[in-house]
């Protein structure tokens, strides 16, 4: 054997430790090892030997015997030691699948130590409890910058780090009875006209009182640098807009523009929060001044389909980018879910930045498991400065 032997990948948990170590073979042939202490895998296993004609790493089969371990042990119990450069790309890929094969609420600070592993910071995940910072893999940010169109399609999530409620977050006051699916729907209005009118009303005062947050910001100044972005929103607020990005698609409708159940002509509402009291209100709809319909929210609700228009292009924006950013989203609502699916399908990288497990792993390359305004803002700046992470 030649040269001083590397560590390519080490591991350990509570109570053991995993170490890959590799050496140069004098024919060319890379030697892989691996030394387990602890953990019920005491020893050294067998070298696996990668010759100049196999595939090299990553491609090589040493790939799975150096990760096995990972899957053997709960993913919360195990944190990085060592990454070799190198490798770190196909390491990460591979710590974020199973990560993502094993959500819990602990495999999102798992991944960050990996992440951090990633940029060549070991610390115990215990002494970095408090690390917000984004880290990015260079292949997300490569892809990216070099990307032609980029897709972005945004949840709750964004919109919550601006302090505006999801519909899994408990409804307050006057609406401390309902569940959020049984008022955002045609019956209810049918029933109870002034209830629901009165909640997306105090709905719509507390999107007017939130300001666009730093994820926001950063993906308006994203569509800056790389014009041909499309940002489409689950979300019926305005703050992408009010943060300064550009045409922005809603696939399920806007606060700020309800219309005529009768005639379909929009009716206007200006900016001014409503006088609304923080409990809520009953609140009789508005007469469209057209027809004196009644006017409803501009929303989409349970049981309608989406506006053909926002949906087509949402479709053919999936069907055409080179890379999708799924933003604080479950990805489990149908049919916004599918369009995940439909990027991959046509080739495209696909990343999600959400602190929770993604909804579909099967159709997600990179999971960055932070928040929006974190991910972003890295995300802008690299691409900014022509900076790697």
């Amino acid at each position: 054997m030649t040269g001083e032997p590397e560590v390519v990948l080490g591991y350990g948990g509570e109570g053991g430790s995993v170490e890959i170590v590799r050496f140069a073979a004098d024919d060319g042939t890379w030697l892989y090892r691996k030394t387990s202490r602890g953990m019920g895998f005491d020893g050294d296993d067998e070298l696996i030997a990668i010759r100049p004609e196999d595939p090299p790493p990553p491609d090589g089969l040493c790939w799975v015997e150096a990760l096995d371990l990972v899957s053997a042990h709960p993913w919360h119990l195990l944190y990085p030691t060592a990454m070799h450069p190198e490798y770190r790309d196909v390491l990460l890929r591979e710590a974020m699948r199973k990560a993502m094969d094993q959500p819990d609420e602990r495999s999102a600070e798992g991944l960050r130590d990996w992440l951090r592993a990633y940029r060549g910071d070991v610390s115990r995940r215990h002494d970095r409890a408090a690390d917000s910072v984004a880290t990015l893999p260079l292949p997300v940010i490569d892809t990216i910058r070099h990307a032609e169109r980029v897709m972005v399609l945004t949840g709750a999530g964004i919109s919550a780090e601006s302090g505006i409620p999801t519909f899994r977050d408990a409804l307050t006051g006057l609406w401390e009875n309902f569940n959020p699916a049984e008022l955002a729907n045609a019956d209810a209005f049918e029933t109870d006209p002034e209830l629901v009118w009165g909640w997306y009303e105090w709905r719509r005062a507390a999107m007017l009182k939130a300001r666009p947050n730093a994820g926001h910001i950063a993906l308006a100044e994203l569509a800056a640098l790389k014009p041909a972005t499309l940002l489409v929103t689950q979300n019926v607020d305005d703050l992408h807009e009010r943060a300064g990005s550009p045409d922005v698609v809603h696939l399920h409708g806007e606060l700020q523009r309800p219309y005529c159940m009768r005639c379909r002509a929009t009716y206007r509402v200006d900016d001014r929060i409503p006088d609304i009291p923080e409990a809520g209100a009953r609140i009789a709809p508005p007469r469209c001044g057209r027809c004196r319909g009644t006017v409803r929210p501009g929303v989409v609700w349970f049981g309608e389909n989406l506006s053909a228009g926002a949906w087509d292009i949402a479709h053919a924006g999936a069907s055409q980018c080179d890379v999708l950013l799924a933003i604080g989203t479950s990805a489990q609502v149908a049919p916004a879910s599918s369009l995940i699916d439909l990027a991959r399908r046509r080739g495209a990288l696909t990343v999600q930045i959400n602190p929770n497990p993604p909804g579909n792993a099967a159709a997600t390359d990179y999971w960055l498991p932070y928040g929006a305004g974190d991910a972003l803002t890295e995300i802008s700046r690299c691409i900014r400065e022509g900076a790697g992470p």
